[in-house]
């Protein structure tokens, strides 16, 4: 998981002085080597790690709201969740597409 403790909203009044910068905490640095594979809403997404160690995992990124990145599962659990989430019409369309 990554979030420093140390980043407070730029639009916060009563920033310290040791906090990190909005620019630091969205550089792309931070999620460089990964893809994102679906969006969760309000700015937030989910990214799937497609190089390093975590290469498979798929993560989420909450930045949005000031909740960082932080891991889920590993991609193929994530995805048959996630068509279970979905419309019985989409999955038996996806079901299909992997026979």
């Amino acid at each position: 998981m990554w979030n420093p403790a140390n980043y407070v909203d730029a639009d916060e009044p009563h920033r310290p002085v040791d906090s990190i910068s909005e620019d630091e905490y969205f550089d792309v640095r931070r999620t460089a080597g990964s893809l994102i594979i679906a969006e969760f809403g309000c700015g937030a997404f989910h990214r799937l790690v497609v190089t390093g160690p975590a290469r498979g995992q798929v993560w989420f990124d909450d930045r949005a709201s000031d909740g960082g990145l932080s891991p889920q599962t590993d991609f193929r659990t994530w995805y048959e969740g996630w068509l279970e989430d979905q419309p019985a019409s989409l999955r038996r369309i996806s079901r299909g597409a992997r026979r």
